[in-house]
């Protein structure tokens, strides 16, 4: 092997001085990505603890939420689980299911809290990693 071949640019390897140019462009692009979402060096915490409380209250809520005024028996949660679980359980297609909910929503009294689609049953699944 030759000693004067130092660079193997031919086998995909770049020169040193421009991974050290990519290294300064990343790190200046870095900044700017902070500069534009507004991250400080403390801000970062506390952007962070004030997105965990506000999805905390928000699963505290759909958890609490109760189907509709004066329903003592069902939350949003337990009559969405309970629905899902019976399409589950019996192989029920996604057309027939997505069908369905308008007309047991249409059911229930006004203000009722049950979703209406299976989009809407897997993002409040998701939110509890159910779904």
């Amino acid at each position: 092997m030759d000693p004067s071949y130092t660079t193997r640019l031919l086998h995909g390897e770049r020169s040193s001085e421009s991974m050290i140019d990519g290294d300064i462009e990343m790190l200046e692009t870095y900044k700017m990505y902070k500069e534009h979402i507004g991250l400080q060096e403390g801000n970062v915490e506390a952007q962070t603890n004030e997105r965990i409380e506000a999805e905390t209250s928000d699963f505290i809520r759909d958890a609490e939420t109760p189907l509709f005024d004066g329903c003592t028996k069902y939350t949003k949660m337990l009559a969405t689980m309970a629905l899902f679980k019976l399409k589950a359980a019996f192989g029920v297609f996604y057309n027939f299911y997505n069908e369905l909910l308008p007309i047991i929503y249409d059911m229930l009294p006004d203000q009722s809290t049950l979703p209406t689609s299976i989009y809407a049953i897997k993002k409040l699944l998701k939110k509890f990693d159910l779904g």
